[in-house]
């Protein structure tokens, strides 16, 4: 913390520079030059002042007409505290006043001629301390001023302050209403109280992340299309065909978040609908058709979700680490040309039907550790600029990473490819793992190569392939099998 007297200097310092930084070009400036100036002013005095209250007011309307429009201008709060005067101040005042009506008098008083009557002489003295007096009423006048300034700026604070108490209290009334309905037996009364959410959150931009905890809040919650059904069966469709007034609830929840989460595709546009770093916590969370693509997510926990019908995540960004650890995908999901800037985790987590990795890239470590991917896996062209973990995977249908870039350690320790896994033209750092890995059809990594420094130990390949010559190509050996007819589509 900035000790007082340090940050006394710091603010007082800097306006006694500019002035004196002032005094010296004044002083540099010709007389002449000054006195073409004042017959200019007195000439011309008339438009002179018009062109300044002219700017004035110009300034003062544009001011005015940017509050107006900005979009996120809310009530804030008093930013920092006005501190009173000390007593000290007012002694130097008077000290000061004193001084200066003293110094000027006696300036002036030695600037008085010799010569002369007494009379004039007399008469000279009175204005001289006439003028002495003035300029020390112009430093009073001065004092009072800041005063008066004092005074307006606890006026604006107060104002300020009673308006942001007023907003807050409007604000909060408004929450806890719709957080209210949103407990409502009644789906319309859910969705009405989800738009309010919304329109409070657009409004209030301090307010969107604790607005955003509630709707994520509310997708964690069980599902109430499958609570209100008599049947058993949690995969039938049939359950959210009966129950269509629930399924909207939860998908316009999704749809919202959705929404206030993509930004505009002109960087020049200024997206007003977009909440910026906002955190998504939807763990354990239900989701219906999600769709999240092109969103910008700051912080998402899916962790243990489970995603019923399709989920894109195309072309989405992750700021932070992702977490879809335990996640169940009950059919397509598609993360194509998406980017995880710090990586992303998806251990232990299920796909049931296609899942789309195709250019996908991993800024940080990938983890798929234990995933089941009980279909095709499309990781084509997929990018890996740290390690990637894919220990343990099965893969039921095909595994296609054919031109995807491993620039790190990546393991493929016991993983099942219950077909055939194409990596061609794929590029692989040299530390890389395939120890117990099984390819029930074959490994395909015809173009593959190697790039990186050379390690101490040596890489682990599928069975059948082996590094040539040159470090650089892999190649086939005469232990393996040939490569499988399944090609990847790119």
């Amino acid at each position: 913390m900035m000790p007082p007297m340090t940050k006394r200097l710091s603010i007082g310092l800097p306006p006694l520079g500019v002035a004196l930084l002032l005094l010296a070009v004044g002083v540099s400036i010709p007389e002449k030059w000054w006195a073409a100036a004042e017959s200019a002013v007195a000439e011309h005095w008339g438009v002179l002042a018009l062109a300044s209250l002219g700017v004035l007011i110009t300034g003062t309307g544009l001011a005015l007409r940017h509050n107006a429009v900005n979009p996120d201008a809310v009530p804030l709060p008093p930013t920092r505290p006005i501190k009173p005067f000390g007593t000290w101040l007012i002694l130097a005042g008077a000290v000061l006043i004193a001084a200066v009506s003293m110094t000027a008098v006696l300036w002036l008083e030695s600037l008085i001629p010799t010569t002369g009557t007494d009379a004039q002489r007399a008469q000279i003295q009175i204005s001289v301390v006439r003028t002495g007096l003035s300029l020390g009423a112009g430093v009073a006048g001065t004092f009072a001023l800041l005063l008066a300034l004092r005074r307006q700026q606890l006026a604006e604070r107060t104002q300020q302050a009673t308006e942001y108490d007023a907003g807050e209290k409007r604000v909060t009334e408004l929450y806890m209403k719709a957080a209210d309905q949103l407990g409502s037996e009644k789906p319309p009364v859910r969705l009405a109280s989800l738009y309010a959410l919304e329109r409070l959150a657009q409004d209030n931009p301090t307010h969107r992340q604790s607005i955003t905890n509630v709707i994520c809040a509310y997708l964690r919650m069980p599902d109430e299309a499958e609570a209100h059904s008599d049947q058993g069966d949690r995969t039938d469709a049939s359950v959210y065909q009966k129950n269509a007034a629930w399924r909207e609830v939860r998908v316009t929840a999704q749809q919202i978040l959705g929404a206030h989460l993509r930004r505009d595709k002109d960087p020049r546009s200024k997206n007003h609908l977009h909440w910026k770093g906002v955190h998504l916590n939807l763990a354990g969370a239900t989701l219906l058709d999600a769709d999240f693509n092109n969103c910008h997510l700051t912080g998402a926990n899916f962790t243990g979700a489970r995603f019923v019908g399709d989920a894109t995540f195309t072309g989405a960004t992750f700021y932070d680490i992702a977490w879809f650890d335990s996640t169940k995908f009950e059919n397509e999901v598609n993360f194509s040309n998406s980017r995880f800037m710090r990586g992303a985790s998806f251990e232990s987590s299920s796909y049931a039907d296609q899942a789309y990795f195709r250019g996908t890239e991993f800024q940080g470590p990938a983890v798929f550790n234990e995933a089941a991917f009980h279909s095709d896996l499309h990781a084509a062209r997929s990018n890996y600029q740290d390690d990637a973990w894919f220990v343990g995977v099965t893969v039921s249908g095909m595994g296609y990473f054919s031109w995807a870039q491993f620039s790190a350690a990546t393991m493929f320790t016991g993983a099942e490819f219950r077909r055939s896994g194409v990596f061609h033209e794929a590029r692989f750092f040299p530390v890389t793992d395939f120890t117990e890995a099984q390819f029930f059809v074959g490994a395909a990594l015809a173009g593959a190569t190697v790039e990186g420094p050379p390690v101490d130990a040596p890489a682990v390949w599928p069975l059948g392939w082996k590094v040539d010559s040159s470090g650089e190509r892999l190649v086939r050996d005469d232990l393996g099998d040939s490569d499988p007819p399944h090609q990847d589509k790119a």
